[in-house]
């Protein structure tokens, strides 16, 4: 993924892909496209220093993000399949799997087995989210993980869903 206030390219890795020309009839994106279009003639990567920081407002209503999350996922339609298929597989899981293990402790008498997978789950994945957190100086993210990683299982699924069915997008 590509954020258009925080990319830097060759004229090489532009000119490889006749730079944005392929995504001009796209209303919103094209940064996103371009960097996908881009990594698959050229060595990508990712640079995270202190320095190479962008900063911007974000909306300052809720209605005003999810119109700008909208915007962001409505550009995933001009994905390669293989992609699609890994932005959607991806939260479709995690949504599965919180919704097992909740249907599990609803029938169960037992909380053990369930609490256990979370826990297996959760561990690994928090210690990684700490580390980028760090990197990222997030810090006050860390310890909201839980909250944050279920949350976000139910948001992208939603969000996704409202996205892909959205003939129309609007600024």
């Amino acid at each position: 993924m590509g954020v258009g206030r925080n990319l830097a390219y060759t004229r090489k890795a532009y000119d490889s892909v006749n730079g944005l020309s392929s995504h001009y009839h796209i209303p919103a994106g094209d940064d996103d496209l371009f960097v996908q279009e881009a990594s698959l003639k050229n060595p990508t990567s990712i640079y995270i220093h202190q320095e190479a920081f962008t900063f911007s407002d974000g909306p300052k209503t809720w209605k005003g993000y999810w119109k700008q999350k909208q915007r962001h996922l409505w550009v995933g339609k001009n994905y390669l399949s293989a992609v699609k298929f890994q932005l959607f597989w991806f939260p479709f899981s995690q949504f599965a799997f919180y919704g097992i293990l909740l249907w599990w402790m609803i029938l169960s008498k037992t909380w053990f087995i369930p609490i256990l997978l979370l826990i297996i789950k959760w561990i690994p994945e928090w210690i990684i989210f700490g580390i980028k957190a760090k990197l990222l100086h997030m810090p006050k993210a860390t310890p909201i993980f839980p909250i944050l990683s279920i949350f976000q299982a139910f948001w992208y699924l939603t969000t996704g869903i409202f996205a892909f069915i959205k003939k129309k997008i609007t600024w």
